[in-house]
């Protein structure tokens, strides 16, 4: 299963210091993480993104690949992203977005 985070630097400056921050469901295990910028790294199901700046209109993406236990089979799980910047940011609604998924049969495939 994978998760795709997109953020894009909507304002009229630059966006500082850039951090995603990722809360993996219990039951759902770290395959792999690739970003277009920065880096990442997990702790405990803890995701941390540092992605550096962001000029305005630029945008970074984050893949989290996840395989899920198979006693979540049949449930819905949420999984929430939130963003931050070192700079201030007078429009923090759009700063988190969660995505409902019901976790189905899958095959993996080696």
């Amino acid at each position: 299963m994978k998760y795709t985070i997109e953020v894009e630097n909507v304002g009229p400056e630059s966006a500082l210091d850039i951090t995603i921050t990722d809360e993996l469901t219990v039951g759902m295990v770290l395959g792999q993480i690739v970003t277009s910028q920065g880096g990442c790294s997990e702790t405990a199901g803890h995701i941390s993104c540092n992605l550096d700046d962001l000029e305005p209109g630029a945008s970074a993406q984050i893949q989290i690949v996840v395989i899920p236990d198979p006693l979540l089979l049949g449930e819905i799980v949420i999984n929430e992203a939130s963003v931050k910047s070192s700079r201030f940011d007078p429009i923090t609604f759009n700063n988190s977005a969660n995505s409902n998924v019901q976790i189905r049969a899958y095959r993996r495939l080696e």
